[in-house]
């Protein structure tokens, strides 16, 4: 991982942060400085606070060993720090402290995940969790106040037809935008209708 500094008017200079022993799918800051890394195949990492020499990064744990392999996406929601693995979502309010798995999130992998919304809260696209059923997307936005996050799936039109969602981008009037790899959809949080 390799931090660039732009100087103004000047050339930029690159500093070495970490090595990973895989590729980084994302990568965010937490309210303390702190940088929280989601990788392709090797679960998910942690440089506290990086400085200007490089460091080995150190692998976040949990008890049931859900960050430790596989494909993991990072985010900031609110203030804490969610990690999303094929079998759940992870809260964590600190790096120190334990995690909490979110009981009510989809236990398949996320595939997209926007920037916060206005009100600190990430929209995540998962993949269907349904094996037997047609394999729509679910859409939801998740938040989190004082450690204890909530899950909140929505029902979209025509989700259906804008294939695997790979991006998704919360505009400055709150608009969400999914990117399928058939389509764009433009949806209006205040029109759609969460589901249970």
């Amino acid at each position: 991982i390799v931090r660039l500094d732009l100087a103004a008017g000047g050339p930029g200079v690159a500093t070495t942060l970490a090595h990973l022993p895989d590729l980084p799918q994302t990568l965010t800051e937490d309210a303390s400085g702190n940088v929280w890394i989601g990788t392709n195949t090797r679960g998910a990492f942690l440089l506290p606070k990086p400085s200007n020499q490089p460091e080995a990064p150190i692998r976040l744990q949990s008890a049931d060993d859900l960050l430790d392999t596989g494909p993991v996406e990072v985010a900031r929601v609110n203030d804490s720090m969610a990690v999303f693995t094929a079998k759940g979502v992870k809260i964590f309010s600190s790096p120190e402290r334990s995690s909490d798995l979110l009981a009510v999130a989809p236990k398949t992998i996320a595939t997209a995940l926007s920037n916060r919304d206005s009100t600190g809260a990430d929209w995540v696209a998962f993949e269907s969790p349904f094996a037997d059923a047609p394999r729509i997307p679910v859409i939801g936005r998740l938040s989190a106040k004082a450690g204890t996050a909530s899950w909140e799936p929505f029902a979209v039109p025509g989700l259906d037809r804008i294939g695997e969602i790979k991006s998704i981008y919360v505009d400055s009037r709150g608009i969400v935008w999914l990117g399928g790899i058939d389509g764009m959809l433009r949806l209006d949080p205040s029109e759609l209708k969460a589901v249970d």
